[in-house]
C-alpha cells in the first residue's frame, strides 16, 4: 500500500474523529438547556484573570464550529502528518472546553486548575511512555512497565521514609525500576521467553510482592516506613503568571520537569546520535545490524535496562510526588495506559508523551467532576482512561507501525 493512500486514510479518521466530537459537543449543550458557565483563565481564582461567562450551548456551538472547519479542511486537501495531528489536538481542546462548560454550569470553572490536573495526572504515563519507547525501538516490548512502576513507587517510598530524603527516595525508585527492568532483559534476552508472558509474570510478581510487604512490613509500621516526604512544587518565576498555561506548566513538582527532560533526552538520543541510530537498526533489521559488527543482544539489553530505570522514576511519582505513601496495586493498572500513548504516538517519544497529556485528562475527570459536584458515580468516572485505552489500542485514533523485530517478537 502506497505513502498516499496511508495519508489518505489517517486524514479520514482524524475528520471522522472531529466530526464525532462535534456531534458529543452538540449533546452536551442540549443537555446543558439555558445554563451559564463561568470560565477563568488565570492562575489564581475566577476573579484573579481573564475570564469568560456565557451560555453553555455558545461555549459548545463555538467548539462545534472550530470541529466542522477543522474536519472540511482535513478531508477537502491533503495535508502533512503535523497539520491532521494539530487539527486533532485543536479538536480534543475543543472537546475539552466543552465538556468543562457543561460540567461547571450554572457555576465556575478554573481552567488553568483543570489543565495543571491533567498535567499531573499524566505525568507518571509520559515516563511510562518514554520506557516503553525506548524498549520497543530496540526490538523488546516492555509489558512490564506496570512492575517497573510497582517497584519504583514501593522502593522510593521506604527509602525516603527511612533516609527522609526525598532525593534518595527517587534513586531508589530509580533503582527498583532498573531492577525489573533487568529481570525483564534476562527473561526475553537470555532465556527466549516470549515478550508479553515475560511481562504478566513481573507484574503479577510485583503485585502479589509490593503488596506482601506492604501488609507485613509497612502497614505496622507507617510512621517510620511508609511516610516519605513529598516533593515541593516549584514555581517557574513570571512564567508561572502565564494565563491558562502557567499553573499547569510551571507551578508543577521537579518529577514533571525531569519526564520533560527524559523526553527531550529521548527524541535527540533515538533522532541524532550514532547510539539512537543501532538502536532503532537493533529493533528494525537485526540481521543487518548484526552483519555490521554491532551486538543486538547487547544493545537490547541496555535499553530494556535503562527502559526499567525511566519507568521507576514514573513509579516515583506515586509517592514521592503526590501521595506520599504506598498502597498496594496504587498504580491502578497506568502501565497499560502508558502502553496505549505510546500507540498513539506511533512509538515516538515526543508525540507519545502528547498523547499521554490526553490520558492524564481523562484520569483526571473523576477529580474535576468530583470538585464541580456533577451527579455522575464516582466509580464510572474512574473507567474514563480505560475506555480511552480500548479506543486507542482498537485503532480508532491512530495505528502504529511496530519494529520488525517486536512485529516478530
Amino acid at each position: 500500500m502506497n505513502a498516499p493512500s496511508i495519508a489518505s486514510r489517517g486524514t479520514r479518521k482524524v475528520a471522522l474523529y472531529l466530526g464525532a466530537v462535534a456531534l458529543f459537543l452538540a449533546a452536551l449543550a442540549i443537555g446543558a438547556g439555558g445554563a451559564r458557565t463561568t470560565m477563568a483563565f488565570g492562575s489564581g481564582s475566577v476573579g484573579s484573570g481573564p475570564f469568560l461567562r456565557a451560555p453553555v450551548w455558545a461555549i459548545c456551538a463555538s467548539a462545534i464550529v472550530i470541529c466542522v472547519v477543522l474536519a472540511a479542511g482535513v478531508t477537502a486537501r491533503r495535508l502533512p502528518p503535523w497539520a491532521t495531528t494539530l487539527a486533532a489536538a485543536i479538536g480534543t481542546g475543543a472537546l475539552i472546553v466543552g465538556l468543562f462548560a457543561w460540567a461547571a454550569r450554572d457555576k465556575s470553572v478554573n481552567m488553568s486548575g483543570m489543565l495543571a490536573l491533567s498535567i499531573a495526572g499524566a505525568v507518571p504515563i509520559i515516563f511510562g511512555s518514554s520506557a516503553a519507547v525506548l524498549s520497543e525501538r530496540s526490538g523488546v516490548i516492555n509489558i512490564a512497565v506496570e512492575a517497573e512502576f510497582l517497584a519504583g513507587a514501593f522502593t522510593g517510598a521506604l527509602v525516603a521514609s527511612t533516609t527522609d530524603s526525598v532525593w534518595i527516595g527517587l534513586v531508589a525508585a530509580i533503582v527498583g525500576g532498573w531492577l525489573v527492568g533487568l529481570l525483564l532483559a534476562v527473561m526475553t534476552l537470555r532465556f527466549g521467553v516470549d515478550h508479553i508472558v515475560a511481562g504478566i509474570i513481573l507484574i503479577s510478581l510485583m503485585l502479589g510482592l509490593t503488596g506482601f510487604l506492604t501488609e507485613q512490613v509497612l502497614n505496622p509500621n507507617t510512621a517510620s516506613l511508609n511516610s516519605p516526604p513529598v516533593f515541593a512544587t516549584i514555581d517557574v518565576p513570571l512564567l508561572n503568571r502565564l494565563p491558562v498555561v502557567g499553573q499547569a506548566l510551571f507551578q508543577q513538582n521537579v518529577l514533571f520537569y525531569l519526564a520533560i527532560a527524559v523526553v527531550v533526552a529521548l527524541e535527540i538520543v533515538l533522532r541524532r546520535t550514532r547510539v539512537g541510530l543501532r538502536l532503532r537498526a537493533a529493533g528494525e533489521h537485526a540481521g543487518a545490524a548484526e552483519s555490521s559488527g554491532l551486538n543486538v543482544t547487547r544493545l537490547r539489553f541496555g535499553a530494556v535496562v535503562v527502559s526499567g530505570a525511566i519507568a521507576g522514576a514514573g513509579g516515583a511519582f506515586f509517592t514521592l510526588g503526590s501521595s506520599g505513601q504506598f498502597v498496594a496495586a496504587m498504580t491502578s493498572g497506568l502501565g497499560y495506559v502508558a502502553l496505549a500513548s505510546v500507540i498513539l504516538g506511533t512509538r515516538r517519544a515526543a508525540p507519545a508523551a502528547a498523547g499521554a497529556v490526553l490520558f492524564g485528562f481523562a484520569r483526571s475527570i473523576a477529580t474535576v467532576f468530583g470538585l464541580l459536584a456533577v451527579d455522575i458515580s464516582p466509580a464510572l468516572l474512574l473507567t474514563v482512561p480505560y475506555v480511552v485505552t480500548i479506543v486507542v489500542v482498537a485503532g480508532a485514533i491512530s495505528r502504529g507501525r511496530n519494529p520488525i523485530a517486536v512485529r516478530h517478537a
